[in-house]
């Protein structure tokens, strides 16, 4: 039997979904609200792509702070040298940068995103964009039923499964608007609240020192926060600090504020 899944959502977990699924000779469509696939994705390139990191297994996975044990299930399934390798085989090579980071060769994201989607399309995997679910799945025929707001009007699917892989809440002009927990919510579906992770912090900075240090980097500072402690750099802005080694320690102080 020939079954077929609709995916919802064009950036890497939806394509890897595609990906996984046609391998195993599943029709699959992939839809999403925007012109074009993993904008977000794009845009995360444009800083060098870091696609994983080159530390020691144990030290990795200890990232993942309190949901350790069930993210390390997953990457012991798919580990940074099991992506390192997956790049290569789109014919996209990695180095590991001297902050033990690793990034494609070429340093951007749109020659392994490009060559990533031409795999999927020979694979037989079928893109609608421009294609904004309604968030409601309606069970139908021993199948599931969704309507999308196409160029073309409403547009009825039919499938017979669903994958969500909707993205978060940190760039709505790009497609991730989070609007999809207020949908799932209603049909009754228990979601965590989304919090901001991975992300700079403001800082009341004086006027003459947003003049003079705004963009400056901060190279091979410690940050100790707790029991985190790590070597990197961060970039002052107006507003206030980022980069690699704010946001490392982000989600241990976004709970220290909240």
């Amino acid at each position: 039997m020939n079954h077929s899944i609709a995916i919802i959502g064009g950036g890497p977990a939806g394509l890897m979904a595609a990906e996984v699924l046609s391998q195993r000779g599943v029709k699959v469509n992939v839809y999403d609200s925007m012109p074009s696939l993993g904008r977000k994705f794009l845009l995360a390139g444009k800083s060098g792509l870091n696609l994983t990191h080159s530390e020691p297994f144990e030290k990795f996975i200890s990232r993942y702070g309190n949901r350790k044990a069930e993210v390390e299930t997953w990457l012991r399934d798919f580990t940074p040298d099991d992506l390192r390798e997956w790049a290569r085989g789109l014919g996209v090579e990695t180095f590991v940068g001297t902050s033990g980071r690793v990034f494609p060769l070429g340093m951007k994201a749109s020659p392994l995103l490009r060559k990533w989607l031409k795999r999927l399309g020979e694979a037989g995997v079928k893109f609608h964009l421009r294609h904004r679910w309604n968030g409601v799945i309606a069970a139908e025929g021993g199948g599931l039923s969704m309507k999308f707001e196409a160029p073309d009007g409403i547009k009825t699917v039919n499938a017979d499964a669903v994958v969500l892989a909707l993205g978060g809440g940190s760039w709505r002009r790009l497609g991730s608007d989070g609007a999809w927990v207020n949908w799932l919510s209603q049909a009754g579906v228990k979601v965590e609240a989304l919090k901001p992770s991975n992300c700079g912090f403001d800082a009341a900075w004086s006027p003459f020192f947003k003049e003079k240090f705004d963009g400056h980097p901060v190279k091979s500072a410690v940050l100790s926060f707790g029991a985190f402690r790590q070597q990197g750099e961060f970039i002052i802005t107006k507003e206030g600090v980022e980069g690699s080694l704010i946001y490392a320690a982000s989600a241990m102080l976004r709970d220290k504020i909240l």
